[in-house]
């Protein structure tokens, strides 16, 4: 069991998907807790391990540093421990700002330098790392000694992909760009190259050099978020003809040949949903499937009028995809915003993605040409993705639109930066909205007497803040209101929530204790987050007379803040995903792992929210 588990953490990292690695080596951990079953220590040690080194792999620096420090690795006398601390402290050396650039990565050489000192004389995996951090830090000298060091080391025994991609980095580092293009290249030949290790080793490339030629070899295979229309009947005419799908099948091929698309996102309409799909999955990748609601619904709306194979099609599909998300569950009631939701959703996902892997992204659409003007639909689909500045392969259905030889038209527009502070009607369904609830702790111990001072000291705090926040954009603002220390907040975008949510924290976090004498907290007082977006409903609320909000989608959000840390902003996947569409956002959603809600609402995944230091 434990070799299996560890096995399978193992492969879902080799192929990119951190996440999945994270939620595995947490369940091995958790089952060790509950004492359902015992872990040998070495095994322990190595689920600990790819936890936080899955974290780290996708992010999320202040959570690894965490979890290294509560799993104590740094007790663990092996080169990958002692590694792994060296490398958190180099991603935050990437993510400070260039005032403290040169500070992190001379810490993370030196930590390399002491591990390979410590454990791994032998070893080239801590000294190629300390040449490159201390090549960073601007100390050429030490960079160039620990790189002869590593070719020392490796020689001409360079049979695998590390050792060959190690010594391809070294040979860059004392100038031997021609040895190092060589090298780049066997080691992608090598059958232990796959998909982590390539986004890996660019990701460190692209940080010492900006040459063209030598990060030509390191090219990823796309992600893609698709979609397009659904097939009519073969009895009925329509955007896509039953007689069109050969056409449209080959063309698909051969685009997503050409793209190299390895990650695909998107719905499984009939149609074209579920031919690119298929076309993914016969090329060996991933399908990652969101849904807009209930599966049986969805069927009956989306595949079922198509015909029956169309069902049969969609449950192969399904059953080999690597992954499908609801982006919103329960019934379709007639509710077409929640198309355009889970459109929104399977692209932000795609994005997060690519923030992961810093693979190329792009659109593959079916579309028939139609200029349909509504939030939900091929064509918005279209318009949503490029006014993000992102391009569009449109496979037309007509094929006398295409050049003679393609396979699609490419299409892209120039990105707007205020995209996301703004409701605009190609992007946003008015419907989707962002969520906030949060409360400060401390206050059901408060008495009478000290209420006033909290009031005016503490909410006073928070709405200042507020409402500076929102200074010149205050139409984003829908609703707040408060119950104790208890906040509801309704915005119209993720973006402004999470800078909303982030200065509430900041001003919880300059307040001086002083202020609050007549409270007696012993400590800071500290607010926790929960936000989440997604469609909800408006209405006059009968009791109050003014506008309320109500939904699925708001429960959601209020059962997250019971299960933030004080001093936190956990967001969910959603919420994550739509600030990852904005390729300009200064946020950044680092995955936590999937929890359990208050009040037994079921799982989630969680994202700690966070600003990116420029």
């Amino acid at each position: 069991m434990d070799a299996f588990l560890i096995e399978e953490c193992q492969s879902a990292m080799n192929s990119g998907e951190c996440l999945r690695a994270y939620e595995i080596a947490l369940s091995g951990l958790e089952q060790q807790a509950q004492e359902t079953h015992v872990l040998t220590g070495t095994d322990r040690d190595k689920l600990e391990y790819l936890a936080v080194l899955a974290l780290a792999r996708m992010g999320a620096t202040a959570q690894a540093k965490l979890a290294y420090a509560k799993y104590k690795l740094s007790d663990v006398a092996t080169v990958d421990a002692g590694a792994l601390e060296a490398r958190i402290e180099k991603d935050i050396a990437i993510n400070a700002s260039e005032a403290k650039k040169s500070e992190h990565f001379l810490a993370a050489a030196q930590k390399y330098q002491d591990v390979f000192q410590a454990y791994g004389a032998d070893d080239y995996y801590p000294a190629i790392n300390a040449a490159s951090m201390f090549h960073l830090a601007g100390k050429e000298s030490q960079a160039i000694a620990m790189a002869n060091k590593v070719l020392q080391l490796i020689s001409d025994s360079a049979d695998d992909y590390w050792s060959m991609a190690s010594a391809a980095e070294a040979n860059l580092l004392i100038g031997e760009k021609q040895k190092c293009i060589q090298l780049l290249t066997q080691a992608l030949e090598h059958p232990n190259a796959n998909l982590a290790s390539t986004a890996s080793t660019r990701g460190q490339f692209k940080l010492l050099t900006d040459d063209a030629d030598v990060l030509a070899p390191l090219a990823l295979p796309s992600i893609i978020h698709f979609a397009g229309h659904i097939i009519s009947p073969p009895d009925k005419g329509g955007k896509f003809p039953a007689d069109k799908e050969q056409e449209v099948e080959a063309r698909v091929k051969q685009t997503l040949d050409e793209l190299n698309v390895a990650i695909a996102y998107g719905a499984l309409a009939a149609g074209a949903d579920i031919i690119v799909a298929e076309q993914v999955l016969a090329r060996g990748g991933e399908l990652h499937v969101v849904m807009p609601f209930d599966e049986d619904d969805f069927i009956e709306v989306s595949v079922a009028p198509s015909g029956e194979q169309w069902v049969k099609r969609f449950k192969d599909c399904l059953a080999k995809a690597s992954s499908c998300t609801f982006s919103s569950t329960g019934p379709y009631n007639d509710n077409n915003g929640l198309f355009h939701h889970c459109t929104v959703y399977a692209m932000g996902r795609a994005c997060l993605r690519r923030q992961h892997l810093g693979a190329p992204i792009t659109q593959v659409l079916v579309w028939s040409g139609d200029s349909n003007k509504g939030t939900a639909g091929t064509y918005s689909d279209k318009q949503t993705w490029q006014r993000l500045g992102y391009s569009s392969h449109i496979i037309p259905i007509d094929a006398s639109l295409l050049e003679p030889g393609a396979s699609s038209i490419t299409e892209q527009s120039k990105p707007n930066n205020e995209l996301s502070d703004n409701t605009k009607k190609l992007m946003f369904d008015p419907s989707l909205k962002a969520v906030l609830f949060g409360d400060v702790a401390g206050f059901s111990k408060l008495t009478d007497a000290q209420i006033p001072v909290f009031v005016s000291g503490v909410m006073g705090r928070l709405a200042t803040a507020l409402e500076t926040t929102l200074e010149g954009s205050s139409d984003a603002l829908l609703s707040v209101n408060t119950w104790g220390d208890g906040l509801f907040v309704v915005l119209n975008d993720a973006r402004t929530a999470a800078r909303c949510a982030l200065a509430m924290q900041h001003a919880m976090q300059g307040l001086e204790l002083s202020e609050l004498d007549t409270l007696k907290y012993a400590q800071q007082p500290q607010l926790r987050i929960g936000a989440h977006f997604g469609p909800i409903f408006e209405f006059e609320d009968p009791m109050t007379k003014r506008p309320n909000y109500f939904g699925q989608h708001v429960n959601t959000a209020a059962r997250i803040e019971p299960i933030a840390p004080q001093g936190e902003v956990y967001v969910t996947e959603a919420f994550a995903a739509h600030l990852a569409l904005n390729p300009y956002s200064q946020f950044r959603a680092d995955y936590v792992g999937e929890m359990e809600l208050a009040k037994k609402y079921g799982k989630a995944r969680m994202y700690l929210l966070r600003q990116l230091e420029h």
